[in-house]
């Protein structure tokens, strides 16, 4: 250990000596911070640097004190002093700065037994603080490495001791800490045995006779067992040790004790670099504070002890998920479980608790005795054979909780697990003892058992109370799948003959349990691989004694020679035991042949499934490409048959492009390459639900170039691509209104006449307030280019609004808007449709510079339900629609000016604006009805984001008609960056492939015109149409608006 030395003066020997103040001041090699060593400098030095106590006394002080406290500093002391009732011993300084330069300046320490022995008693509820560090048992004579110093502190009757840095028990001396009867240690850090010089360290926490909110305690975020030299922590009678990181063994030997319901709280417990760890657990309470652990006893290996005990210990991971090192070897004999009553208590075994998992190799797991499993999950990797007379206990529901059938142990294994010797005990709350002793009993537990291989069945079953009294109960074990599941045996009547079941083509519902006896039959036909029979059984089945019979079509004959194939769920159950003891495949005469298809039972259901021979699919496939005249047919051999094995399907067809790539790009329409390129992972992934659709389908139909790319084209979700524009166009609709009705108050026809009684357009509109409504209607369209499609559809809709004079050059408003759509994609090969319902909110104002400039705003936010319908259509033969639903939020800034060239009622105004839109798309996944297999053709569709920003020039104008009719107009151009809606989708059955879907590139210039008529009925009333309409390249908006406006 490295130590910083200085010369110092001792005035109680009256010599010079050279004298150890600090282990590496900046830290020692182990990680520690600042950790404070053997303080013989400050503690020997006398008066000049601490108060020094060496004799016998009762302490008390009032105030705190910026100096160092001193028990036992002469040589053969022995100084004894006590802290009682609620006394305060502090030794603190709230300014004390650390100097490397003079390292005693501004630390505060308590130091216990030097030169002599020093015993701090502190009883009663006293407590005793440092503001730095606290220590037991230092070194006396440093230079000599000569360990004198002997420190005992002892807490009791609910007294504290804190140590705002460190606590060190044994530096070079003997530290002993006894923490009794409710007392509490608090400290940032903790180090038993801090060097290797000394007899260490010893720390011994009792809560016998502590109340039960207090607790005898010690706390830290990191506690050390055995530093550099050996310590030792004990605990017991529900006393407790609590750290982030419990280290035990750093570089020198560790013992930590725990029994008699003793209790570490920790994160984890850690095994040093060099060091040694034993840990012995007799009635010991483990429980993991904070997070997953991934690596619980961190560091332990083989030669390392963790000893159970007779009396057990408790695992208690609380909501975390806990893994056990596997170098980590827990040995011992945790004995019986044994529950008492009044009050209740137990001992004995292995008890995880809490409702995480544990998980612990079978190397790890070398204790013998029970183990029970009261919550969350108990998992072992590896295999595992209960030995005789060894009981699982697990848990069912707890009498703080309703949910009876959710809060239950499970004790899986990752391996094999043998039950033949072991025995099974079942502890049921009180919720549940009723719920399984009552007259209709309805409860099952499933899976409390489970592993890769069952064997066996447990030699005894019982059912207690949480007070160890056995319940009479229907509740019993029921076996399989590899699992043990907790049923009542109500629920299980006795079988009934089934007979002959003829299921065709159809899909059929059995209601209740489903028992096969010798002679009962199930038949089952498969016409293809979508349409085919399924039996739905909606409660218990067992097929131990069954048949299974299923009659195949010449084509799926004919299918499963050349290529594998998959019929999912043709029997579901509600729990499955056992596997058919017969099942054969007939012909269309009920003539049994030979067959690849074969059953596979998958948990409660059963599929069928069939792999074709490696050579055959390459053959078939490049036989199937030749027939259909081409490259599509090749590819798809080599793609489909070549997985299988066979390459002849590949040879004559480019290999770099797969078949529905190569197909778009042969008919020129590229446009479709993002899904045609996910259509060949597909086929080239027959494990995927789509892969043996489209390996099917193109067997089956031998489909050539035009057809390939017309599937292509038919599957491009082109509408959920436009949906953006059409939003974006739909929400300027309603900001077209406000922004014209922040032109129109400038030009408004009021009320006024002159000499002559005739009525003037006069500017008085901004003397009043005004209420004004509009109705907006639209047509969309944008055309097909360059093989994306277009749109073609309405918008129609409402916007009411209000605005004020907030001063003389200031008018605020605030508008509404509501509007529905309806639009239909054009230029694609089946129908797809978008509706969209948008409502927004804007504010907005306009701000007079001078009589003839105006500087105008808005803000405006608007949140869209879009619904898609889309028309599926596979060559033909698999059909369906797909839907989606869905929202998305726009959010909209403009800015404007505007400067008037004329008179109020006749003049011209040239303006600009820019304005900035943001629109966000919620992700949705489409639900797909229709033939068999085509939900494997809808999408799902990630979240995105369009941001577009827009600058508009331009002029409006206004001409008087007459004296109360008005001509008003706008012309503008306007510029917008480049943006292109583009979405993030996947096929629902090649989820883990997805690809882009893009829309037309917006034309970023675009000319807009309009045009209309305002006419006042009344001094207070006005009507106002117009014609709106915006033109580019390839897209149009033609719309028209008629308001109304009230002023008051």
């Amino acid at each position: 250990m490295n130590h910083i030395y200085r010369i110092i003066f001792n005035r109680s020997l009256g010599i010079y000596q050279c004298v150890c103040e600090f282990a590496k001041a900046c830290g020692k090699s182990s990680g520690k911070i600042f950790k404070v060593s053997v303080l013989a400098g400050a503690m020997a030095s006398g008066s000049a640097f601490a108060l020094d106590i060496n004799e016998d006394k009762h302490y008390t002080t009032s105030s705190d004190r910026a100096e160092p406290i001193n028990i036992a500093t002469t040589k053969g002391s022995h100084v004894t002093v006590t802290v009682s009732g609620k006394d305060v011993v502090r030794s603190m300084s709230a300014k004390g700065v650390y100097d490397s330069n003079n390292p005693h300046k501004g630390r505060q320490w308590i130091g216990v037994g030097q030169y002599g022995t020093g015993i701090l008693n502190i009883e009663n509820g006293a407590t005793v603080r440092s503001a730095d560090s606290i220590l037991l048992g230092v070194m006396g004579d440093e230079v000599n490495r000569v360990a004198h110093g002997h420190g005992t502190v002892n807490l009791s009757g609910e007294s504290k001791l804190q140590a705002d840095l460190y606590l060190i028990v044994g530096d070079g001396g003997n530290g002993t800490l006894n923490v009794n009867s409710g007392s509490k240690v608090n400290a940032r850090d903790i180090w038993i045995s801090s060097t290797n010089h000394g007899a260490g360290g010893t720390i011994n926490i009792d809560g016998a006779g502590q109340r039960k909110d207090h607790k005898s305690q010690v706390n830290a975020i990191t506690i050390t067992i055995g530093d550099e030299g050996d310590g030792t922590v004990n605990v017991k009678n529900d006393g407790m040790i609590s750290a982030n990181r419990l280290i035990i063994g750093e570089k020198a030997t560790g013992n930590l004790n725990v029994s008699s319901g003793g209790n570490v709280a920790v994160n984890n417990i850690e095994r040093g670099t060099a060091g040694k760890a034993n840990l012995v657990l007799n009635g010991a309470d483990i429980k993991i504070e904070q997070g997953n652990q991934d690596d619980f006893f961190k560091g332990f290996t083989t030669n390392d002890k963790i000893e159970l005990k007779s009396d057990g210990i408790e695992f208690n991971v609380n909501q975390y998920n806990v893994t056990i090192n596997p170098n980590a070897r827990l040995t011992g004999d945790v004995g019986k479980f044994t529950l008492r009553p009044s009050p209740i208590n137990y001992s004995g075994s292995f008890m995880k608790v809490g409702g995480g998992t544990l998980t612990m190799s079978t190397q790890s797991k070398q204790f013998d005795g029970d183990f029970n499993v009261i919550q969350g999950k108990l998992e072992l990797l590896g295999d595992y054979t209960m030995k005789a007379g060894e009981t699982l206990g697990i848990g069912i529901g707890s009498d703080s909780r309703n949910d009876t059938h959710a809060d239950y142990g499970q004790f899986h294994v990752a391996g094999n697990l043998n039950i033949e010797q072991g025995n099974l005990t079942v502890y049921a709350a009180n919720i549940v003892k009723k719920l399984i002793t009552s007259q209709n009993p309805n409860a099952q537990w499933d899976e409390i058992v489970k592993a890769n291989t069952l064997t066996g069945k447990f030699t005894n079953f019982q059912v207690l109370d949480h007070e160890g009294n056995p319940i009479t109960s229907n509740l019993d074990t029921q076996y399989k799948n590899n699992a043990v599941n907790l049923v009542v045996k109500d629920n299980i009547p006795a079988p009934k003959p089934i007979g002959v079941v003829t299921v065709g083509t159809t899909t059929k519902a059995h209601t209740g349990n489903f028992i096969m006896q010798k002679g009962d039959e199930i038949r089952i036909r498969l016409e293809n691989q979508n349409t085919y029979g399924r039996l739905n059984i909606s409660g218990q089945a067992n097929f131990t004694d069954g048949h299974l019979s299923v009659q195949a079509s010449d084509l799926v004959h004919t299918l499963v020679k050349t290529q594998s194939a998959d019929w999912k769920n043709v029997i579901t159950t509600n729990g499955r035991l056992g596997e058919f003891d017969r099942f054969d495949v007939v012909d269309g005469q009920g003539q049994s042949i030979k067959s690849p298809i074969t059953p596979v039972y998958d948990g409660n259901n059963v599929h069928l499934t069939a792999k074709a021979s490696g050579n055959t699919g390459g053959n078939a496939g490049g036989n199937a490409g030749g027939n259909a005249g081409g490259n599509a047919g090749g590819n798809a051999g080599g793609n489909a048959g070549g997985n299988a094995g066979g390459n002849a399907g590949g040879n004559n067809t480019n290999t770099n492009d797969g078949v529905f790539a190569h197909a778009v790009q042969n008919t020129h329409k590229t446009a479709g390459l993002g899904v045609a390129s996910v259509l060949d992972k597909a086929v080239s992934s027959p494990n995927s639900s789509l892969g043996k659709t489209l390996v099917a389908l193109q067997t089956v139909a031998k489909l050539d170039d035009e057809q390939l790319s017309q599937i292509t084209e038919n599957l491009e979700p082109a509408i959920n691509a436009q949906a953006p524009t059409v939003i974006n166009e739909q929400h300027n609709l309603a900001t077209t209104a406000v922004t014209d009705r922040i032109f129109t108050t400038r030009a408004d026809i009021t009320q006024g006449s002159d000499a002559g009684g005739r009525s003037l357009f006069k500017r008085s509109d901004n003397l009043s307030n005004s209420v004004w409504l509009q109705a907006v209607g639209q047509k969309h369209k944008a055309d097909k280019r360059d093989g994306f499609s277009g749109f073609d559809g309405n918008s129609h809709g409402f916007v009411v609004g209000t605005d004020a004079m907030a001063s003389d050059d200031l008018r605020l408003g605030v508008a509404l808007g509501h509007s529905n759509s309806d639009i239909d994609s054009t230029g694609t090969s089946v129908r797809q449709n978008l509706q969209t319902k948008l409502t927004q909110a804007y504010v907005y104002g306009d701000y007079a510079l001078s009589d003839d400039t105006n500087v105008n705003g808005f803000v405006g936010y608007g949140r869209a339900n879009i619904e898609t319908e889309r028309d599926i259509n596979v060559a033909n033969i698999l059909t369906g629609k797909a839907k989606a639903d869905y929202d998305a939020k726009i959010t909209q800034l403009g800015i404007g000016v505007d400067h008037r060239i004329g008179t109020i009622n006749d003049h011209i105004s040239p303006f600009a604006q820019l304005r900035y839109t943001r629109l966000t798309s919620d992700g949705y996944k489409e639900s797909v009805s229709g033939t068999d297999s085509i939900n494997n053709f809808g999408v799902s569709v990630s979240k995105e984001s369009e941001n577009i920003v827009r600058a508009t020039a331009g002029v409006h104008f206004a001409k008087p008609i007459n004296h109360n009719t008005q001509l008003i107009g706008s012309v503008a151009g306007h510029l917008e960056n480049d943006h292109r809606p583009t979405i993030s989708a996947s096929f629902n059955g090649l989820s883990d492939v997805s690809f882009n879907q893009t829309a037309q590139k917006n034309d970023k210039f675009s000319g807009s015109l309009g045009l209309g008529v305002r006419h006042q009925l009344s001094a207070n009333t006005e009507i106002l149409g117009q014609y709106q309409g915006e033109f580019s390249k390839n897209t149009s908006t033609n719309g028209g608006t008629v308001a109304i406006k009230w002023k008051f």
